[in-house]
């Protein structure tokens, strides 16, 4: 992963730029992308969703809304997940 500050306020991550806009920063494109390689990562185990909230400590609604992209992941709950789903953190990072 490769990540480079342009200025304040923005990043390129994997070719990709990113802004804060409004005090928030717009990672929509990259926390959709990191919902589906849940999801699919998920699917590939055979592990419901209910069942990967349960065993990560996570409401299963909001575990809905990571894997739909609708909420920035926190770097504490990505590992939590991929730990869950006994694969490196790096492997659910588009």
């Amino acid at each position: 992963m490769k990540m480079r500050i342009i200025n304040r306020g923005c990043i390129v991550l994997n070719c990709r730029y990113f802004c804060f806009l409004s005090s928030q920063f717009q990672m929509t494109e990259l926390s959709l992308a990191i919902g589906q390689l849940i999801r699919s990562k998920r699917l590939e185990r055979n592990i419901t969703q209910e069942t990967l909230s349960l065993q990560c400590g996570i409401d299963r609604s909001y575990m809905g809304r990571i894997e739909r992209g609708e909420v920035n992941l926190t770097v504490e709950k990505l590992y939590e997940i991929a730990t869950v789903l006994e694969i490196s953190a790096k492997d659910l990072l588009p």
